[in-house]
C-alpha cells in the first residue's frame, strides 16, 4: 500500500472522528474542557462495542435438550412459566449455589443494543472482532418474609425493582430418618512411645488416622454402624455408653501394626427430630450439632466410591476430564453442604475443577512438559530450569522401592557418572560378618546391587529428601521415578495460570450438566444403598434443581456513568468523583549512585516523569508543579546502615521545607529496611505523603514490552502510571469510584430490604 492511500485512510477516520465530536457537542454541550475529553473517550468506547460479540440467550429448547435432566416436567413454586433459559452464579446464606435464569417472553422482541437505527454517531470502521464475556448479574430470590424474635435473622421484604426471571439454584431436597439418635464419642488413635517413660502419644497425621481406622473395619473390629471425622470425633447410631470405657481397638499381631483406636466417652447425643422442629418453627434453637454430624456422615459415606481431598471428592477414573499440552491434567471435583433453608433440608453441591500432577513416570511427563523427546534429544540448560520450575515440591516413588518409599523434588543434580559415593558392602566370611567399603557411582551401583540397567545415563539426577528432611539429599535417576498419584499442583506461572483457566471456567451449560452428573455418580437417591445412609434413611431427590422465582437487578451506576467494568476492572475514562489537587511533588531515586547514571536507566525514568505527569493531569490531579529531583545514596552492606538512615532522613527533611505534598519513591536497592525507613521518615516523622516504586517493576514492564510489542511503548507506562495515581487520589483523601445501586438497602426497622 502506497504512502499516499495510508495518508488517506488515515485523514478519512481523523474526519469521521471529528465529525462525531461535533454532532455529541450539539446533543451533550460540555461544560469544560475536561468533558470534551470525556465525550472523545465515550465515542472510543462506543467503536469497540461494535466489534464486541453480542451475548447469546439460552432457548427453552436448548436446556430441554440438556443431558442428566428429569423425566417428569419441573413444577415451579409460583404459577407463572417463563421461556428462555442461560445460567449464572449465586450466593445464598455462604453457600456457592449455581443459577440457571429463566429470561421473559419480551426478551426475545427486545432489540439488540448493538443495533443503531437512527443516531448522529458514525459507523464505527471495521476492526478486529473481540470475544465477550456473559454480563455478571445479581438475582434476589422472591421469598416471603418471615417474622421471628429468634433463630436465623429475618428474610428482607420482597421488592419490585428488576426484571422478573426463574432460576435453577443448585440445592437438593434432602430426607432423613425422623427421629433417630446421633451419638457422638471422643476418640484418639494413638502408637507407642519407646522413649521414657514409655506411654501412648497421638498420631498426628490425619491420613494414617484415617487408614488405621479402615483396617479396623475391614477386620470387623466394630459391631455397630459408625463414622469418624479423621480426627477425635467417633460417631454411631448405636448407644455404647453401657460398655467399659476406654474402649481399645487394636489389629492381630500378625499385621505388625502397633497402632490403637481408644474410645473415650460419650460426648453427646443429638436427635433428628431437631432438625424437622427448626424447619416448623424457626423461633427453636439452630441444630447445627446434628447437621454437622450429618455433613460428616455424608463424606464418609462417599469413601468407597469416590477419592477425597480435604473438602473435595474426585472420581476414582484412571482418564482425567482435561489433559493440559503441558503435561498437567485437570479433574472435576466437588463440594457439598447440608443447609437448612425455607424449603427444609437441602444439599448444596458445587463443582471445581483442579489442577493435578499426571500418574506417570517422570520421564514421560517431562517429554510432554517441554514436548521434545529427551530421550533421544537429551536437555539443555534452559529445559533442566523450566522442569525445575515444574516439579518444584512434588512428590515421587521410585522403582527400586516397588513404588512404596516417597520422596520431595527440590532440583536437579548432576548426571549418574559423577555422582560417586562410599556404599559399605556386608560379606560373610567364615562364619563372620565384614563390611567393606566400595567406591561406586550411580550407574555402577544400580547395575550390581539393584540390578537395574540405566538407559539414559547422560540425563542428570533429581535432587530430592525424605519428606520432611532436608539435610540429607538423595540423587535419584530420572528414569527410575514416577509421579506420586493425587497430588495437586500448586506452582505456576503466570502464562500456565492463563492457560488452565482458558480450560477451567466452564460454559453455564456444562456447569450444569457438570453438578447434576457429580450429583448422580454421589448414588444419593432413594431408596438408600450406601452404608451409611442406610442407617439414618438419608436420601437426596438429584432428578432436578430447585426451580425458584427471582429478579434480575439492573447494574450499578459508576461514577455518573463515566465509568465501566470491562473484564472485572473499573475503567475509569480519564475521571476520579473527587481528585485531590496536587500542588507539588518530588520524585527521588533510592539506589547505588553512579556517577554519571546509565543511559538506558536515565532514559526510562525521565519517561516515568513525564508519564506520570501528562496521566495526573489526564485524571485531574495536576497540572502539578514538580520540585528538583533527588538521588539518595544507598548501600547495601549492614555497616553502612548508619549512612543510609542520615540520607533518608536529609532527603525528607529538606522536602518538608519545601511544602512538598507528595515524594514518588523509586527503589533500586535490596536493602530489606529500605521501605520501612521510607515510611518512617516520610509519613511519622515529616508528615510527607509517599509512593514508592520498584525500579525493577519498570524495568520489567519495558522487557515485556519488547518481547511482544503492541502499541506504543508509553502505553505500558501510562497504565502503571495511573495504578499508581488510583492509589495516590485515595491515599490523599479524594474519592476514586462511586455506585450508585438505585436500590434502597436499609429500612426503618432496621431489616435490610431490596426494592
Amino acid at each position: 500500500m502506497s504512502s499516499n492511500t495510508h495518508q488517506s485512510q488515515s485523514k478519512n477516520k481523523k474526519q469521521r472522528r471529528k465529525n462525531a465530536r461535533a454532532a455529541l457537542q450539539q446533543t451533550h454541550p460540555s461544560e469544560s474542557e475536561h468533558a470534551e475529553v470525556d465525550l472523545a473517550q465515550e465515542i472510543l468506547s462506543t467503536e469497540q462495542k461494535h466489534v464486541e460479540t453480542s451475548d447469546v440467550l439460552l432457548k427453552p429448547e436448548a436446556i430441554q435438550q440438556l443431558p442428566l435432566t428429569t423425566d417428569s416436567p419441573v413444577e415451579p413454586l409460583e404459577d407463572n412459566a417463563l421461556a428462555a433459559v442461560s445460567k449464572s452464579e449465586a450466593s445464598s446464606n455462604g453457600a456457592v449455589a449455581a443459577t440457571v435464569i429463566v429470561d421473559n417472553d419480551k426478551n426475545d422482541c427486545t432489540p439488540n443494543e448493538e443495533m443503531i437505527s437512527s443516531s448522529p454517531r458514525p459507523t464505527p470502521p471495521t476492526a478486529r472482532r473481540r470475544m465477550k464475556r456473559n454480563p455478571i448479574v445479581s438475582a434476589i430470590p422472591l421469598l416471603p418474609p418471615i417474622k421471628n424474635s429468634t433463630g436465623p435473622p429475618p428474610k428482607p421484604a420482597p421488592g419490585t425493582l428488576g426484571t422478573p426471571t426463574q432460576v435453577y439454584v443448585n440445592h437438593f431436597p434432602v430426607k432423613v430418618a425422623p427421629n433417630i439418635i446421633l451419638y457422638q464419642y471422643d476418640a484418639v488413635v494413638e502408637k507407642p512411645n519407646f522413649r521414657p517413660p514409655n506411654i501412648w502419644e497421638e498420631v498426628p497425621s490425619r491420613d494414617h488416622r484415617r487408614r488405621f481406622v479402615e483396617k479396623l473395619a475391614k477386620n470387623n473390629a466394630f459391631d455397630f454402624t459408625y463414622w469418624y471425622d479423621e480426627g477425635k470425633c467417633f460417631y454411631s447410631t448405636t448407644n455404647i455408653s453401657k460398655r467399659q470405657f476406654p474402649l481399645i481397638y487394636t489389629l492381630p499381631p500378625d499385621q505388625n501394626e502397633n497402632l490403637r483406636l481408644c474410645v473415650l466417652k460419650l460426648a453427646g447425643q443429638w436427635s433428628t427430630a431437631t432438625i424437622t422442629n427448626y424447619l416448623n418453627s424457626p423461633n427453636s434453637d439452630v441444630p447445627t450439632s446434628a447437621v454437622r454430624i450429618l455433613e460428616t456422615l455424608l463424606k464418609q459415606a462417599l469413601s468407597p466410591i469416590s477419592h477425597c481431598e480435604g473438602s473435595l471428592f474426585y472420581r476414582n477414573e484412571t482418564k482425567p476430564d482435561v489433559s493440559l499440552p503441558d503435561g498437567f491434567e485437570l479433574r472435576l471435583g466437588f463440594f457439598q453442604a447440608l443447609c437448612l433453608t425455607q424449603a427444609g433440608l437441602t444439599l448444596n453441591l458445587q463443582t471445581t475443577l483442579t489442577k493435578f500432577y499426571p500418574h506417570v513416570d517422570v520421564l514421560d511427563f517431562i517429554e510432554v512438559h517441554l514436548n521434545k523427546d529427551i530421550r533421544k534429544y537429551g536437555m539443555t540448560i534452559n529445559d533442566y530450569e523450566k522442569v525445575k520450575m515444574a516439579l518444584r515440591g512434588c512428590k515421587i516413588t521410585t522403582r527400586q522401592s516397588n513404588y512404596t518409599q516417597i520422596y520431595q523434588i527440590r532440583s536437579f543434580s548432576d548426571v549418574p557418572e559423577r555422582q560417586v559415593f562410599d556404599f559399605i558392602k556386608e560379606t560373610h566370611v567364615n562364619g563372620q560378618n565384614l563390611a567393606s567399603p566400595i567406591k561406586y557411582n550411580l550407574i555402577d551401583y544400580y547395575k550390581h546391587e539393584k540390578k537395574i540397567k540405566l538407559d539414559y545415563p547422560k540425563l542428570r539426577c533429581l535432587q530430592c529428601y525424605f519428606l520432611h528432611e532436608r539435610n540429607d539429599p538423595k540423587h535419584l535417576p530420572i528414569e527410575l521415578c514416577r509421579i506420586l498419584q493425587w497430588q495437586e499442583c500448586e506452582r505456576e506461572s503466570v502464562a500456565e495460570q492463563r492457560n488452565r483457566q482458558s480450560h477451567s471456567i466452564p460454559t453455564p451449560e456444562q456447569r450444569y450438566i457438570d453438578i447434576m452428573s457429580s450429583l448422580k455418580s454421589c448414588q444419593y437417591r432413594a431408596p438408600p444403598t450406601l452404608p451409611l445412609c442406610k442407617a439414618v434413611q438419608l436420601s437426596v431427590d438429584d432428578k432436578e434443581m430447585k426451580l425458584i422465582k427471582a429478579r434480575i437487578l439492573h447494574p450499578p451506576v459508576i461514577n455518573n456513568n463515566n465509568a465501566e467494568i470491562t473484564m472485572g476492572r473499573i475503567n475509569l475514562k480519564g475521571k476520579f468523583v473527587e481528585p485531590f489537587k496536587l500542588t507539588s511533588i518530588t520524585f527521588a531515586y533510592f539506589g547505588p549512585i553512579v556517577s554519571p547514571l546509565p543511559a538506558p536507566k536515565k532514559i526510562l525514568m525521565e519517561k516515568f516523569v513525564t508519564s506520570f505527569n501528562k496521566m495526573a493531569t489526564a485524571f485531574r490531579l495536576g497540572p502539578i508543579q514538580t520540585c528538583t529531583r533527588d538521588a539518595v545514596h544507598i548501600v547495601e552492606n549492614e555497616e553502612n546502615r548508619d549512612k543510609n538512615l542520615a540520607a533518608i532522613n536529609t532527603c525528607f527533611c529538606y522536602r518538608k521545607k519545601q511544602n512538598c505534598q507528595l515524594v514518588v519513591c523509586i527503589m533500586d536497592s535490596n536493602w530489606n529496611e529500605l521501605r520501612a525507613n521510607i515510611k518512617q521518615n516520610g509519613t511519622v516523622t515529616y508528615g510527607i505523603a509517599t509512593q514508592c516504586l520498584l525500579y525493577s517493576k519498570l524495568q520489567e514492564q519495558m522487557d515485556k514490552f519488547q518481547r511482544r510489542p503492541r502499541g506504543h511503548p508509553d502505553r505500558i507506562l501510562d497504565n502503571m502510571c495511573e495504578n499508581l495515581l488510583r492509589k495516590i487520589n485515595f491515599k490523599m483523601q479524594g474519592i476514586n469510584t462511586q455506585v450508585d445501586l438505585h436500590i434502597k438497602t436499609t429500612a426503618s426497622s432496621g431489616v435490610a430490604s431490596a426494592k
